[in-house]
């Protein structure tokens, strides 16, 4: 998973994302354990945008990426805030938190459901007793619907991309393969080109629940597309929200 120059455009491809859902589970689980002044741990944090976000409600927060291309954007974003470089399987700050984030689907671009174990016990690890953890994933049906709608594409004066999906190597798993045109700051009628490939894999739900208990979690709410009553067959994107037992 390498995200190089990537890195210097993600927020522009980023711009939909559900930042103020995201925001706002983490305000209601706050709220509804009565808790103030957290410190909060965000996994896969990338340049930072949803950190800022938590710092503007007042959290304390430090972010944790293994891509230090993102990594230097979040230090610019966010001089002030502690930001470190690992990897999440193995994640090892030396800090117990209120509360962990791993969002917009950053468990999905692990392959094996071992190596999402390895992160849930990690997050178990740094987190105070009966802390909390909020992650998504990709539903079953969003993996699916990456390999039959096949490619996508934006087209716009700053940037453009055409984006090309097909199905992996393993069940249930997606290849994304992105070309990236970004218009030169000096020149606007020259492009510059970035190519990436990045792949994905999601779990039957079951399995996914099977992971978060193996790991010492107990799951609170269970949400898809932010909905509670959404069936789990119909949506794209599954939230957990889990508690340290």
């Amino acid at each position: 998973m390498s995200y190089s120059e990537f890195a210097y455009v993600y927020d522009a491809l980023m711009i939909d994302a559900p930042y103020d859902e995201w925001l706002a589970l983490v305000r209601e689980e706050c709220h509804e354990k009565n808790l103030r002044d957290q410190h909060i741990l965000d996994i896969a944090c990338g340049t930072g945008v949803f950190a800022e976000r938590l710092i503007r409600e007042g959290f304390n927060v430090t972010g944790v990426d293994q891509s230090e291309e993102m990594l230097t954007v979040a230090k610019r974003r966010l001089p002030q805030s502690l930001f470190i470089c690992q990897d999440m399987r193995a994640l090892d700050v030396g800090q117990a938190y209120d509360g962990i984030t791993i969002l917009c689907d950053s468990l999905n671009y692990l392959l094996s459901i071992e190596e999402w174990e390895q992160t849930l016990v990690a997050a178990f690890n740094h987190l105070k007793p009966e802390g909390w953890l909020i992650f998504d994933v990709h539903a079953t049906q969003k993996i699916e619907s990456f390999i039959h709608d096949g490619t996508y594409a934006l087209a716009e004066d700053d940037i453009s991309y055409i984006w090309h999906s097909f199905e992996g190597s393993e069940p249930l798993s997606v290849s994304h393969e992105l070309s990236i045109f970004v218009q030169d700051e000096q020149d606007e009628c020259k492009y510059h080109r970035f190519d990436e490939v990045h792949e994905q894999r999601t779990f039957e739900y079951a399995e996914i629940e099977g992971v978060v208990y193996s790991s010492g979690f107990k799951i609170t709410k269970r949400l898809t597309d932010f909905e509670a009553n959404k069936s789990i067959d119909e949506g794209e994107r599954w939230i957990f929200c889990c508690q340290k037992r």
